[in-house]
């Protein structure tokens, strides 16, 4: 299945319709009008998921990212 077709009956089974690829092969959902995913392309045959997760903390900020890229 290709990209297109793959994000097609996801669109279909979330009820959001057709899902349109912009012309580098990627796209945004948005679910409930608040919740952004960005989807594309990687090398291969891969797709790349994009999505904020929550604020960076206010305070201890740098051992946060540390800790996020440590488990990365």
């Amino acid at each position: 299945m290709d990209v297109g077709a793959l994000l097609s009956d996801v669109g279909a089974r979330l009820g959001m319709g057709p899902v349109d690829l912009d012309p580098d092969g990627g796209t945004q959902l948005v679910i409930d009008d608040k919740y952004v995913i960005d989807i594309e392309p990687a090398e291969g045959t891969g797709l790349e998921l994009l999505a904020a997760v929550g604020p960076a903390p206010a305070a201890g900020r740098e051992t946060a990212f540390a800790e996020l890229l440590a488990a990365n």
